[in-house]
């Protein structure tokens, strides 16, 4: 049952609806699309992710325990991922492009556009503790980077969903699974 509306939603994408097409959302380049985004997700989250936060406190984040209220905050960020994804790379990167064909411009600008749209979400941390701010100023120059290279992926392979799953999961597993501990 499942499948068949997955089908049929993949059918509805490519079966001429051009405003799906121009923002990535295609099977073509469907597999690549998800195999960059996935490694580009495990590459970003050591890195920049548990790696800074080990340095920073000696130790591995912890996984949270299982609650109730987990599965309502998996499938708020299922929706943020998918609404951020379709506006920022799918929508917003597509028309940069079209300003600038050549040339990192579109990439930069949308994820600086992406960093300021959450900048209100961590301003109060900055007003309660003035202390934070170089702390956030990493976290910011991190949304950046990864960022970016989720729009060289949407760029390159022309789909969007491999970003779309990938910013879901990355929600989930950072702000639901190994909220912040510091």
């Amino acid at each position: 049952m499942v499948s068949r509306h997955i089908r049929q939603l993949f059918n509805n994408l490519d079966s001429g609806k051009d405003s799906f097409l121009k923002i990535g959302l295609t099977k073509q380049k469907l597999g690549l699309s998800l195999l960059l985004s996935g490694v580009w997700e495990t590459v970003t989250y050591i890195l920049l992710g548990i790696l800074p936060f080990l340095l920073a406190t000696g130790k591995m984040p912890i996984l949270a325990r299982f609650n109730e209220i987990m599965i309502t905050s998996a499938f708020h960020f299922i929706l943020v991922g998918l609404a951020e994804e379709t506006w920022m790379r799918g929508l917003l990167l597509m028309r940069l492009k079209e300003w600038r064909p050549e040339g990192p411009a579109p990439v930069i600008w949308s994820s600086i556009i992406f960093i300021l749209l959450h900048v209100p979400a961590s301003s109060l941390m900055i007003i309660r503790n003035i202390n934070l701010l170089p702390l956030l100023l990493l976290s910011w120059l991190t949304l950046f980077v990864w960022s970016a290279g989720l729009a060289v992926i949407v760029l390159k392979t022309g789909n969007l969903f491999g970003p779309i799953i990938i910013h879901g999961l990355d929600a989930i597993v950072s702000k639901v699974l190994y909220p912040l501990q510091v």
